[in-house]
């Protein structure tokens, strides 16, 4: 996924990931949510890892990320290889925490 194509997915489809991953740590814990799968629904794309199961850079942000505030998203590079980034929620944006209550009070999704 090229850098232009990633950014609007970002921003189209925030609340979207934002639910995932929050709902994700909720229920399973500390993860990222992988954009890799194009056939995949998107809450079956929540991934935890074990001790070991990812590299030294991946396993610091799962470790470090704040849930309430930034979402660790992973997706294929252009050329083939796997990165992770740490995205924090831009001040327009709802958090990971508002959009999960929002939609665990029974509301839609905006």
């Amino acid at each position: 996924m090229k850098a232009e194509a990633f950014n609007r997915l970002i921003r189209d489809c925030w609340e979207s990931i934002s639910f995932v991953a929050f709902d994700g740590f909720q229920r399973m814990g500390r993860g990222v949510v992988a954009l890799m799968k194009d056939r995949l629904p998107l809450e079956q794309c929540y991934i935890v890892y074990g001790e070991g199961e990812t590299d030294p850079r991946t396993a610091r942000l799962i470790a470090e990320y704040d849930p309430a505030w930034e979402v660790l998203v992973q997706y294929m590079r252009p050329e083939g290889s796997v990165i992770t980034l740490r995205i924090r929620t831009s001040p327009d944006q709802r958090h990971p925490w508002q959009v999960w209550m929002y939609n665990r009070a029974g509301n839609e999704m905006r």
